[in-house]
């Protein structure tokens, strides 16, 4: 049988829309995963995630705080 992939794309961007961080950025088959990311270089304050999963696409505001 044929695994089918996706292109899978996550994405941080700041409030000006400026991508900060790519963390996936590949063709994935379903299934879960586990992403580590490390935002010790970035200040305090809202960041937007962007997550497009083939024609999905998902958009999500979060609050950083440290």
């Amino acid at each position: 049988y044929v695994i089918r992939q996706n292109r899978v794309e996550l994405q941080i961007s700041n409030q000006q829309g400026e991508v900060i961080a790519t963390l996936i950025s590949a063709p994935l088959s379903a299934g879960k995963y586990k992403i580590n990311w490390d935002p010790d270089n970035l200040p305090d304050g809202e960041y937007i995630l962007h997550l497009n999963i083939g024609k999905f696409k998902e958009t999500r505001k979060f609050m950083l705080f440290k």
